[in-house]
């Protein structure tokens, strides 16, 4: 497939939309790709799921041509070594959102006798496509060593075991953060503006506060001399006095005191 591609580059010819059924391969090894406007026929007519294995899921939505290409290549080899393909939904907005999302599940915690690094090499380039992405070329080289050497290594069974246990926690960890993330990403202008609105009330709600406790303005005054000129001016009847060393209903009580005082004294 990746030889055919380079066929078409090299020829300038188009490299169309890759659908894994709608490419055939030949008992001469050759492969046959089908015009355009028969793919489109066949690909309207077929089963929403269908559409969604064969197409969507080899297909990164913002690549084209030669990157298309490539990705495809990334994909099958994933269904190759794990029986699935790297991202999967029941929609096809769901298999975009986990593509973009980056919400990919290791090769090697599904096929548990996958070396690491076959494993790391896929998930690296799967994950961050834009730079890992390998040419229709680079893959070719690196298809020839995958050839040439074993896939998968040697385990023990207790070993297989903790593995798959291993891996069905990752696999856990995995779901809870794409979820997390499509949640974020659902209710994001929700959050924001709750944010917002809880922030304009702590703003509102700390100055007032700060207003209340704000020291009172004394002119220098001491809380002790304040309180002592009030007392002079009750001493002294200097009712300009009194009300300038107290605020609001404060004091009245004393006031009231002194002035009854002071009227019964003249009587």
């Amino acid at each position: 497939l990746v030889n055919a591609w380079q066929y078409l580059k090299k020829n300038k010819k188009p490299l169309f939309e890759p659908q894994s059924d709608l490419i055939i391969f030949t008992q001469d090894e050759g492969v046959l790709f089908l015009p355009v406007d028969i793919t489109k026929i066949i690909h309207g007519e077929q089963p929403k799921g269908k559409r969604l294995e064969t197409f969507a899921a080899i297909n990164h939505p913002f690549f084209h041509d030669q990157e298309r290409c490539s990705y495809a290549i990334c994909a099958l080899i994933y269904k190759l070594l794990t029986g699935r393909y790297p991202f999967t939904g029941t929609k096809y907005k769901e298999i975009k959102d986990r593509m973009v999302m980056k919400t990919l599940i290791p090769p090697a915690y599904i096929n548990f006798k996958l070396k690491e690094v076959i494993s790391s090499s896929i998930t690296e380039i799967l994950r961050n496509p834009k730079k890992c992405l390998p040419t229709l070329t680079d893959w070719e080289k690196k298809l020839d060593e995958l050839a040439q050497n074993d896939f998968e290594e040697n385990y023990s069974h207790e070993q297989l075991l903790k593995k798959e246990n291993l891996s069905q926690k990752k696999i856990s960890a995995i779901e809870k953060i794409y979820k997390y993330k499509l949640f974020y990403r659902n209710k994001r202008t929700v959050i924001y503006l709750s944010g917002i609105i809880i922030l304009c009330i702590l703003a509102v709600t700390y100055h007032f506060i700060s207003i209340w406790l704000k020291p009172r303005v004394t002119r220098g005054y001491t809380p002790i001399q304040v309180v002592e000129t009030f007392y002079h001016g009750i001493n002294t009847m200097d009712f300009e006095t009194m009300q300038d060393t107290v605020i609001g209903d404060t004091g009245n009580h004393e006031i009231s005191e002194a002035t009854y005082s002071f009227v019964i004294f003249k009587m």
